[in-house]
């Protein structure tokens, strides 16, 4: 027999799993029902499992992102959306740090608090978040770096120079 060519390969391939598929339909019908059913008993033992913790449930309906909100907050940070509510409205729903308010800002406020005691300090916006934490909430390491910029304005005082 000639061998064939990678397209005719193929079809003959097609043509086998086409005939194993008829003969086994019966068999693949049953395994999908039962696999079903195992994903079923699956979501069941996961949703108890979530009310159980006291995490929402109906995550797929409009809103759900609220309810993770509500329940991450309680869980990270031991306060509830009212909580939250009485920070965003006392700081004006502007960030604690530079200022900028939350309808300028994409996501929502982030809540800031001492990694040591826990307390919280008040709400950010991402990049203030971001700045504060990667300090590792050290305030001499962030004078520093402002003492940096503010010495990088005036570049008569720079130490490199680059002829072009």
């Amino acid at each position: 027999m000639p061998k064939l060519n990678y397209y005719d390969e193929m079809k003959e391939q097609k043509k086998y799993y086409m005939r194993q598929y008829r003969i086994n339909k019966k068999k693949i019908a049953e395994n999908l029902a039962k696999r079903e059913e195992c994903h079923k008993k699956y979501y069941l033992a996961a949703r108890d499992r979530r009310s159980e913790m006291g995490m929402p449930i109906q995550v797929h309906i409009k809103g759900h992102k609220t309810n993770w909100h509500d329940f991450d907050l309680k869980r990270r940070y031991g306060i509830t959306a009212n909580d939250y509510k009485t920070i965003f409205d006392r700081q004006s729903g502007n960030c604690a740090i530079c200022g900028e308010h939350q309808s300028e800002i994409k996501k929502r406020l982030h809540v800031d608090h001492d990694h040591n005691t826990g307390a919280i300090r008040g709400l950010l916006c991402y990049n203030c978040n971001l700045m504060v934490g990667n300090s590792h909430d050290n305030p001499d390491l962030l004078r520093k770096g402002a003492e940096y910029l503010e010495n990088g304005k005036d570049c008569q005082n720079c130490c490199f120079t680059f002829d072009q």
